[in-house]
């Protein structure tokens, strides 16, 4: 805890926090997305993932703006790429891709990273497309992963088991970001 409370933190650290933060998230959104439909369990995801980062990162950011930030950007970005998978284009990652960059772009913008969003933006458009094609190789939704959580979780904690992991990349991407983006704040002062 101490660590996480550090003005000094690593970038390994806050994207563990971040991984940490969101997969809590995701299992508090994967419970909601049983009773309710994806639009409620987005905010869902962002706002918890949002209160638990900020709380980790308090020392570093205001916890007000990480929760407001991450609920904004988690809901705008799935959403944006849930509408470009349905309506548009659903193949080579491309809902993946626009979903990070548009989770990217809101987040460093409500953070007030400046110009340096961009650059949030990046990272977070490779991480989610990372994260989306590592979900696919180990097929999880109908090979092996499917089979055993099935069995242990039954049907709708298998739904709460894949909405963890992916909230725990779209952790991992806020949290590498953040990191970096404190890196380099400390570098030029």
């Amino acid at each position: 805890m101490e660590a996480a409370n550090s003005k000094q933190m690593s970038v390994l650290g806050c994207t563990a926090l971040g991984a940490l933060s969101f997969l809590l998230a995701g299992i508090a959104s994967g419970i909601v997305l049983l009773k309710f439909e994806g639009i409620f369990a987005f905010p869902i995801e962002g706002a918890v993932g949002g209160l638990v980062f900020g709380w980790f990162m308090r020392k570093n950011f205001s916890m007000t703006r990480i929760v407001i930030a991450s609920t904004l950007a988690i809901s705008i970005g799935l959403f944006e790429g849930a509408l470009v998978g349905l309506m548009f284009y659903d193949a080579f990652g491309v809902p993946a891709i626009v979903a990070g960059a548009f989770t990217g772009i809101v987040f460093g913008i409500a953070m007030g990273f400046g110009k340096r969003f961009l650059g949030f933006a990046l990272i977070c458009t490779a991480v989610f497309f990372l994260g989306d094609a590592a979900l696919g190789l180990i097929n999880v939704v109908d090979g092996p992963f499917y089979k055993l959580a099935s069995g242990i979780l039954g049907e709708s904690g298998y739904k709460v088991a894949i909405s963890a992991l992916t909230a725990l990349y779209h952790g991992i991407a806020i949290g590498l970001g953040s990191g970096i983006r404190m890196k380099v704040e400390s570098r030029r002062k």
